[in-house]
């Protein structure tokens, strides 16, 4: 039975790993002593026993076996991990750069080989753990934290002002909000000109300057397994060219042919179309961004319609239009 006398102190003190040389699959490769319990990925889970207390009478010492698992992660650059477990009290990382600060997230900045030290302080029973992928903020979330996924990746498709809000019915609840980055499992806020916050009872609100296409961390300081709702109030308004509509004819029976000239950097058009001016019970067809022309089917002989036609943007799954054009006037044959 191996012997482990770890302290804080001793886990700053390991040896680098060395890595690009053969390893021993049964062991972590700085210290050949330290037994593997498995590599894992993504969905696994992680079992970590029960600490053991002993008193050797010879020696008058006492020391603790088991409480201690280190499992091996492969990882894919630019992809997130995050440990998730209920009875886990500690989680490191170590790496090519050797051992790293205590967190439950970590973010890939290469692929490489990562090994992970799991601590279970408990004298009764094994913890378990799981590796889970880092979650993707999509603009709403309510939960209950718990260890790891307080972590949330963002990449706007816009650059502006964004505003996070972070609340909790939790009455004893003081919830915090950050965003930053993270470069494996490293955490670093944006800089305070940057970022504008405000808070009171039960929330924190948080506004910060955010550059199109950067994947940005927001982290969901509340404590451990307390309900909380994380949402994205305010986002940078959307601009979407006009249209300039060019003409509506009718040469077949039924039938409306609306052209207009093409809008740049948009995903489509709306052409609606009312017998009425001020369009109560209008129709609509959407229109290709492709295209800047449609013909309008079915309509009713002889009488007249007004059409008006505007662009539309897609962005992040909502849509955003533009202003309306002119409105045209067309007598169907």
């Amino acid at each position: 039975m191996k012997k482990f006398f770890v302290t804080a102190a001793c886990l700053c003190m390991l040896a680098i790993p060395a890595y690009g040389t053969n390893v021993d699959a049964a062991s972590v490769p700085w210290d050949s002593t330290i037994e593997l319990n498995g590599v894992v990925g993504i969905g696994s889970t992680m079992t970590v026993p029960a600490r053991v207390w002993h008193y050797d009478e010879e020696t008058g010492e006492s020391y603790y076996t088991g409480g201690v698992a280190y499992y091996q992660l492969n990882v894919t650059a630019g992809q997130s991990y995050y440990i998730d477990s209920k009875d886990i009290e500690e989680i490191d990382f170590y790496d090519s750069t050797g051992y790293s600060s205590s967190d439950e997230n970590y973010y890939a900045v290469k692929n490489e080989t990562i090994y992970i030290r799991l601590d279970n302080y408990s004298e009764e029973e094994a913890a378990q753990a799981t590796v889970k992928a880092g979650q993707t903020f999509t603009g709403n979330v309510t939960k209950s934290d718990g260890m790891g996924d307080n972590i949330y990746y963002y990449t706007p498709s816009l650059s502006g002002q964004y505003t996070f809000k972070i609340t909790s019915p939790d009455e004893d609840a003081d919830p915090g909000l950050s965003i930053g980055m993270m470069k494996r499992d490293y955490f670093t806020g944006l800089k305070a000109k940057d970022c504008k916050w405000v808070y009171g009872f039960g929330y924190e609100e948080v506004t910060a300057n955010l550059q199109a296409g950067i994947r940005y961390a927001i982290s969901a300081d509340v404590g451990t397994y307390t309900p909380y709702t994380l949402t994205l109030t305010q986002k940078p308004s959307v601009p979407v060219s006009g249209v300039t509509a060019k003409k509506a004819v009718s040469k077949k029976a039924k039938k409306a042919v609306i052209t207009w000239k093409k809008a740049s950097d948009v995903n489509g058009y709306e052409v609606t179309y009312s017998l009425k001016k001020n369009f109560k019970k209008a129709k609509t067809v959407n229109v290709s961004a492709k295209k800047a022309k449609v013909t309008l089917k079915k309509l009713k002989k002889g009488k007249k319609y007004f059409v008006k036609i505007r662009a539309y943007k897609n962005v992040e799954g909502a849509r955003y239009y533009g202003a309306y054009s002119k409105t045209l006037k067309v007598k169907v044959k």
